[in-house]
């Protein structure tokens, strides 16, 4: 059965609403045949759900803003915003009963009339922050796609980049990797070398001002293809690629967001060494704290064999670690994060991400920063953390952009 057709999709979905049938008594052998059933009908599941959550047009569509959103976004007083929307030649938005409604492209032709654009200036690099750990279910990609929407709600140019190959982070952007992305649209043939430039892959998304790289299985062939590289192409150095393709990019973005597989292989080493910033989630758990200790040490060792070769240390603006899916009434959290944070002083996010449903994505594919069905307290709480978070990150890197402006005046 090809659930990619429409007609299977229905079929399933008549099925999928039905009562489950009662589980065999008897054990079952599972071969291939069944594993691929098992397969086809996941893949299925989740073209039905897209379908659903998508429907009629199985896209993403950008959400729109209130004026008085527009007004804090700018920011400007919104009686001024108002006289100057009536009285310049500037966007009118669109009529939703009683209220006018913006697109983000709206916001940044207000921001470059009130001059607030917050560009990096030029001269300044691109702030690339790599997201990373060792372990799943940490909330890695939850941070990286709600990171990389606030820096563009805010009116950054920014770019996320999806290398893992389980391709979540492309999946909130409302694509189906299996079907909706070719191989040749991902990073691997920029890693096997048969692609020259980054900038030959990206693509937009339905967020003005964010663009994407996005993956799909097929990107785990990379670490093959990087690993031949490096035997077979004189000069080549394995963790070089990403950071020589992103410094080609130029001017063309602020922020650039990597979302890393949960593994330290050479697609993990070459988001890494690309990095400007490091930002590790870690949920309070002992086994998630085991596994960041390890992802840390392993880091080390690596750089320092990298540092050897390359001559000079590797060094990053900023590493800090988010406390993320945080319950602050559970004990064990509680212990873990004090445990976190005399440890590492300096080094934590002031601010937790706790535990919110506004963060778990569900059918709908929707991130806390586009929509939420569901209680609106829920949403407020959801989005205070979130921009607690990102407005530390945002801080980071605009005090190095500041260094790096002060330091190019002294020149």
């Amino acid at each position: 059965m090809d659930l990619s057709e429409s007609a299977s999709v229905a079929e399933l979905e008549t099925v999928l609403d039905t009562d489950p049938e009662t589980p065999a008594s008897q054990p079952q052998t599972i071969g291939i045949e069944a594993l691929g059933q098992m397969t086809t009908v996941a893949q299925g599941i989740l073209a039905l759900a897209r379908a659903r959550a998508l429907a009629p047009n199985l896209e993403k569509t950008p959400r729109r803003y209130t004026l008085t959103e527009v007004a804090e976004l700018v920011p400007m007083p919104r009686k001024t915003l108002e006289y100057a929307i009536q009285t310049k030649d500037l966007p009118k938005g669109d009529a939703s009963g009683r209220k006018r409604l913006f697109t983000l492209k709206d916001v940044e032709e207000f921001r470059r009339y009130a001059g607030t654009l917050p560009w990096r200036a030029a001269g300044t690099r691109q702030a690339v922050v790599t997201v990373a750990n060792f372990k799943g279910g940490v909330g890695k990609t939850s941070a990286a796609i709600h990171l990389a929407q606030y820096f563009a709600l805010r009116g950054y140019r920014t770019l996320a980049i999806d290398l893992d190959p389980q391709a979540s982070l492309t999946t909130l952007f409302g694509l189906l990797p299996d079907s909706d992305v070719p191989d040749e649209a991902t990073a691997l043939p920029f890693f096997m070398g048969d692609t020259p430039r980054l900038a030959d892959i990206i693509r937009p998304t339905h967020w003005h001002g964010l663009d994407l790289i996005p993956a799909n299985l097929a990107l785990s062939d990379a670490e093959f293809a990087l690993a031949k590289r490096q035997g077979g192409e004189t000069g080549f150095v394995f963790y070089r690629p990403l950071l020589e393709g992103l410094d080609a990019l130029g001017e063309r973005y602020d922020i650039v967001v990597i979302d890393t597989p949960p593994a330290q292989g050479f697609i993990t080493m070459n988001a890494l060494f690309a990095a400007t910033g490091l930002l590790v989630p870690l949920t309070p758990a002992m086994m998630d704290f085991a596994s960041a200790a390890l992802f840390l040490r392993m880091l080390t060792s690596n750089l320092d064999v990298i540092n050897q070769y390359e001559g000079r240390e590797k060094a990053f603006d900023f590493v800090r670690i988010l406390l993320s899916k945080f319950e602050p009434n559970n004990k064990v959290h509680q212990q873990i994060e004090r445990w976190v944070r005399k440890g590492f002083p300096g080094t934590v996010i002031a601010k937790n991400l706790a535990l919110s449903a506004a963060l778990r994505t569900g059918p709908d594919m929707q991130t806390a920063y586009e929509s939420f069905v569901g209680d609106r307290r829920t949403l407020r709480r959801a989005m205070e953390f979130l921009d607690d978070v990102n407005e530390e990150i945002e801080a980071l890197v605009r005090e190095h952009w500041l260094s790096e402006g002060r330091a190019g005046a002294r020149a």
